[in-house]
């Protein structure tokens, strides 16, 4: 009921202290107020289980213990069970309020038990709490990894995963028995593989901007180019250059939005090296998880570029759509793999997008549209070779137009048509095109084109797995 709704909710901003600011706006409200002003919407739902990341960080003392013991009393009285992680808790937070913790260092558990059982366990170990401290922050300095003594570090978490834990009853209210693994088993490296999968699936599917963003933007534009190039599905001599460029910037478009992975990327490789210097997962692991899922998602983005926009609205040959949907998938990939290698590489996003941007222009610049091969400066030649357009390009409008049939066009009645032959072939029309521009040629050459962007991609997913080992070795810490 209504009545019942609002005294839930005037009770539950009276007990995490928000009475003074409850008709204010969330904006006017200092961080402290507003970390307290999540708890409670969490609360409103009235959970059985309560799952809170540094419940009292920007907290003062004294909000910090009121948050706590509204917690304790959820426990206590309506049989909630509450996980937080939590750093430098005050030692009334600690020991009062607090049934069990877990102590993690280096991705590996170092104490789990009660709160009041550790003092006892650790002077066992040789690390008695000095009067006058803090028992969470003596620990926490224990198993510092960043800051403390890698050799204390290292026989705390032995003799933990040696000696099963703390055989004592923690002081929980059930008093259950406190048992622990005899050892710490990491998951195979299938396992990791797959755990991986799974995460990255989620998280694509929660946040779907890095894949289906681009599918549905990619699909927009290239209608978009159709409509504009709409002549250019007729099969006359006169409209060969537009199926030239409509076949360029269905591919060099989406290739342009890898600006978005480099951006993605760079946040996620932040999480992906703090779970290395944790010891939670392999960078092979992540990489061969990170290349399955790309797989897929270039397919689906082909299909989304060339589907409509090539097939429905630009008459596409049937005949060849495969190959030059391969061929298509192929220069993208590569291009994830380059946004991949930027994002490992260069930490400033803005940067990075920069030079991504650049590459593609570059690619753009020496792919042979604007200038042939042979008016290059000898220094220019080289990012002819090294830059994808041109092998894509060559190969993917041979294949629109190997069997496609023109109308024949007579010289004499249009002298001034760039591209006219007396010929219905379309590989004749290819042939009078490389005439004018030497990258279109009137010969497959899609085995080689694609064995060229292969390695291409190779090169740069390789640069891309050194990047993840360079800079997990930035942060790892010795083991023992």
């Amino acid at each position: 009921k209504e009545d019942n709704i609002t005294a839930v909710v005037h009770d539950l901003i009276d007990k995490v202290g928000l009475t003074e600011v409850s008709n204010s706006r969330n904006l006017s409200l200092s961080g402290g107020q507003q970390r307290r002003l999540s708890l409670a919407i969490a609360l409103l739902k009235q959970p059985k289980v309560l799952f809170l990341d540094e419940v009292t960080s920007g907290l003062d003392s004294a909000s910090a213990d009121r948050v706590c013991k509204v917690l304790r009393k959820l426990v206590d009285e309506k049989n909630v069970m509450v996980i937080c992680t939590i750093h430098q808790p005050s030692t009334k937070i600690f020991l009062e309020y607090f049934d069990r913790f877990i102590l993690l260092s280096k991705g590996c558990i170092a104490y789990d038990g009660g709160t009041k059982n550790a003092k006892d366990y650790f002077s066992r170990l040789g690390h008695p709490v000095p009067i006058m401290t803090n028992p969470s922050e003596h620990y926490l300095e224990l198993v510092n990894s960043d800051f403390g003594d890698s050799e204390v570090v290292n026989k705390i978490i032995n003799a933990w995963e040696k000696d099963g834990g703390f055989d004592e009853e923690w002081d929980g209210n059930d008093k259950e028995q406190v048992t622990q693994p005899s050892s710490f088993s990491k998951p195979s490296f299938f396992q990791e593989t797959q755990i991986l999968l799974q995460r990255h699936f989620k998280i694509v599917y929660r946040d779907p901007v890095l894949y289906l963003g681009r599918c549905i933007v990619a699909l927009v534009m290239n209608c978009v180019f159709a409509f504009v190039y709409n002549n250019a599905k007729k099969n006359t001599q006169d409209q060969t250059m537009n199926k030239a460029w409509l076949c360029v910037w269905y591919m060099t478009i989406p290739v342009m939005f890898g600006t978005v992975a480099v951006y993605v990327l760079s946040d996620e490789l932040k999480a992906i090296q703090s779970e290395q210097q944790n010891g939670m997962l392999r960078p092979l692991n992540y990489v061969m998880a990170k290349s399955i899922l790309t797989l897929p998602f270039v397919f689906v983005y082909a299909l989304f570029a060339l589907g409509i926009p090539g097939l429905a609205l630009q008459n596409y040959p049937t005949t060849s759509f495969v190959e030059v949907v391969v061929l298509w998938c192929t220069i993208i990939y590569l291009y994830e793999a380059f946004a991949e290698c930027v994002a490992v590489w260069i930490r400033n996003k803005v940067v990075g997008i920069l030079v991504y941007l650049s590459y593609w222009i570059g690619s753009f610049l020496f792919s042979g549209l604007f200038l042939p091969l042979d008016d290059l400066p000898t220094i220019f030649k080289l990012l002819y070779y090294g830059t994808p357009f041109s092998y894509y390009i060559r190969s993917g409008y041979y294949l629109l137009m190997k069997d496609a049939t023109f109308e024949p066009c007579d010289r004499a009645l249009t002298p001034f048509e760039p591209v006219c032959v007396d010929s219905s072939a379309g590989k004749d029309v290819v042939e009078a095109l490389h005439n004018i521009l030497p990258i279109f040629v009137n010969e497959d050459t899609m085995a080689k084109d694609i064995c060229v962007l292969l390695l291409m991609a190779v090169l740069y997913k390789t640069l891309y797995i050194l990047g993840i080992i360079v800079r997990g070795r930035e942060i790892s810490i010795p083991k023992s």
